[in-house]
């Protein structure tokens, strides 16, 4: 439903879930998510919103600060994000090669291939951004080590819509692939977020101190992949 509040037209998703209470999320798309038990009624939910509106509309205006203040990446076929850096693609065919081969050079990506269809290329792409980021959060786990009395049992990269980190009980930690594409600092995050699981399985207040002591700008990083997270793919 659209509520028009102060001028400004407020995108309200109302979902209803087995839970106990109402929350309301707002998403850096701008839109706003109202997590409702499955027996509230509809005047016990529109009261709530109405009394959050105010908080709503400010929240919203501060996602769209912080979003023209971000360097945004949009996805093309021209361009791949590599580290927050983004790098123009060029293919350089050659029929006689035996084997693709990538690598970077200055502000390119120069793939040699004997097949420049557009599923070649991107498969290339992506097994040496996998490569990449199993490489460089197995590099920041370590230089964050000290940091921790555990240590991970695994680090792997999997292919995920819904994580950009996941830790389990045993201490194996999970990487979303794509999180090559973020910058270093937004990568130490995310490795930190996984790595404070070790000694909290939840999101405590106890888990946050931790994160905030090992990174104090943490939030900044949060709000980096908020708004350019939806937009890191190739």
């Amino acid at each position: 439903m659209i509520i028009n509040y102060n001028g400004q037209e407020i995108n309200i998703l109302i979902e209803y879930k087995k839970r106990k209470s109402i929350s309301i999320k707002i998403d850096y798309d701008l839109k706003v998510r109202v997590l409702v038990p499955k027996e509230a009624n509809q005047d016990q939910v529109m009261n709530i919103v109405e009394s959050k509106l105010d908080l709503i509309s400010k929240k919203l205006d501060e996602i769209r600060r912080l979003s023209q203040k971000q360097d945004i990446y949009k996805p093309n076929d021209k361009q791949v994000l590599y580290m927050g850096k983004k790098y123009s693609i060029k293919v350089i065919l050659d029929k006689n090669l035996e084997k693709s081969n990538i690598y970077i050079q200055k502000d390119s990506i120069i793939i040699n291939t004997q097949n420049e269809e557009d599923e070649q290329i991107k498969s290339i792409i992506e097994s040496y951004l996998k490569k990449e980021c199993l490489k460089n959060v197995k590099k920041r786990t370590a230089y964050h080590q000290s940091n921790f009395k555990s240590k991970p049992k695994s680090i792997s990269v999997v292919e995920s819509n819904k994580f950009w980190g996941l830790c389990n009980s045993n201490r194996d930690i999970q990487f979303n692939w794509r999180l090559i594409m973020a910058p270093v600092e937004v990568i130490d995050y995310v490795v930190v977020h996984e790595m404070s699981h070790m000694a909290h399985m939840n999101h405590s207040k106890s888990f946050w101190k931790m994160v905030a002591k090992i990174m104090p700008d943490y939030k900044k990083q949060v709000e980096w992949l908020g708004i350019n997270g939806r937009y890191m793919s190739i």
